[in-house]
């Protein structure tokens, strides 16, 4: 298992997966963690995209939940999720900062 942190900033759709797998491996998500670093609620969005940067969301996963202060929420709560080789999976906030933190594992392709 690998883990990516992203301190989170901006309205800017940020990456929490790693970069798209040319072999076509996918990739498990084995947690995503997101914590309120804000001194105010947050809503976040998370969601799938295809194009590699994040500007156009294919599919929400969650969209504007609020966070309150000082919380955190787990996305997945324990449950692994797959994502094809040509999908990423992307927070983002309005002007409010936050803490990802991603578990994944790659799955090689047979």
């Amino acid at each position: 298992m690998v883990t990516i942190a992203v301190n989170l900033s901006g309205a800017t759709p940020q990456r929490v997966t790693p970069a798209l797998d040319a072999l076509s491996n996918q990739t498990r998500i084995d947690s995503l963690i997101i914590a309120n670093t804000h001194s105010g609620s947050i809503a976040v969005n998370v969601f799938l995209d295809t194009d590699g940067a994040g500007a156009n969301p294919d599919y929400y996963i969650i969209k504007s939940l609020k966070i309150a202060v000082g919380y955190t929420i787990d996305v997945f709560e324990d449950t692994q999720f797959e994502i094809p080789s040509n999908t990423a999976l992307w927070v983002s906030l309005g002007a409010n900062t936050a803490s990802a933190i991603c578990n994944y594992t790659k799955i090689e392709k047979i």
